[in-house]
């Protein structure tokens, strides 16, 4: 038989509500990692109480308009649970946590969906509320609301805690890591599902962190131990492209001429494209000048150019 909810905080540890523990704590089973009661899976983990820690100073003043103080509890586990996808302690916010910039939470519970016909459902059931100011929630309610306590629901109604879902959870999801955060377990509530401008009353646990800290001598209750199956997205592997072969540089016999190169200016314009040109040193032509060459045959001296003549030009005496 369904009684209460839970959330596990570590691998053994629980945390819930402290009326949810009227009897001895060998009457109790704790039952992890399903979504149905009757049929809890292959993936569901049993385990047995091996130490309850109720707060000392829980008191119920709900009979005379007012509020259960301290309704928590600790439960630690007979055994360690393994950690699946299917089982995983949750994160406790620290005073970093703001709540107000939380707007994804959830309820969750097997609860009483039907008071008259006093039906529970088969399947575990949750729905999208929000968080109301604790000052609107005490009017609401007219009764003063301690600094432990937060209301959440939805002021039109239809979505709300059931009878049977004290010490359920209620986590947000922040959207920039992906991460849920539980901010709370049910204290009380309205009789009735849903019930218009009735919020229900939770602890909340970050004010209890401290505490909690204390007698479960656990350091990283913020730190998820690992991503749920849902959270997790899949990235398409990327195609490599495959290897490409930087050219070698051509031989020197296959290298362009020192005309077919671009000057210096190009190169500046367009750096890297073109390696630089290679400087050679410049001198004017040779002007042209008149040398004397003697003569082997009897006519003194003729004048030539830079450029020899040819002999008959010098006026042989054997041409006619």
């Amino acid at each position: 038989m369904h009684m209460c909810g839970g959330a596990l905080i570590s691998s053994h540890w629980v945390v819930s509500a402290a009326h949810c523990f009227g009897k001895p704590k060998e009457r109790y089973k704790l039952v992890l990692g399903c979504n149905r009661v009757l049929r809890p899976g292959p993936d569901a983990q049993h385990r047995f109480v091996k130490r309850l820690v109720k707060h000392r100073h829980v008191h119920n003043t709900l009979k005379t308009r007012g509020t259960i103080l301290n309704d928590i509890a600790l439960v630690e586990l007979s055994e360690p649970v393994t950690c699946t996808d299917y089982v995983q302690p949750a994160c406790l916010p620290d005073s970093r946590v703001a709540l107000s910039a939380l707007t994804d939470c959830y309820i969750s519970g097997w609860g009483n969906t039907n008071p008259q016909n006093d039906h529970y459902p088969d399947i575990l059931q949750e729905g999208k509320v929000d968080f109301f100011p604790r000052r609107n929630c005490s009017k609401l309610w007219n009764r003063p609301l301690p600094a432990m306590n937060l209301c959440a629901g939805l002021e039109r109604g239809g979505t709300g805690t059931c009878q049977g879902d004290s010490g359920g959870p209620i986590q947000c999801r922040e959207e920039r890591s992906e991460r849920y955060w539980v901010l709370g377990v049910l204290s009380w509530g309205p009789l009735a599902c849903g019930a218009t401008r009735q919020p229900s009353v939770f602890i909340s646990l970050q004010y209890f962190r401290d505490w909690i800290q204390q007698q479960t001598k656990e350091e990283d209750l913020s730190t998820p131990v690992r991503l749920p199956v849902f959270a997790r997205v899949s990235t398409p592997a990327r195609r490599t492209p495959p290897p490409t072969t930087k050219p070698s540089r051509p031989a020197s016999w296959l290298s362009p001429p020192m005309w077919a190169r671009p000057t210096a200016l190009y190169s500046w314009i367009s750096p890297g494209r073109f390696p630089p040109p290679q400087w050679r040193s410049w001198s004017p032509p040779r002007p042209k000048t008149t040398r004397w060459y003697p003569r082997t045959r009897p006519h003194g001296w003729s004048r030539h150019t830079h450029r020899p003549m040819p002999w008959f030009h010098l006026g042989h005496p054997l041409q006619p």
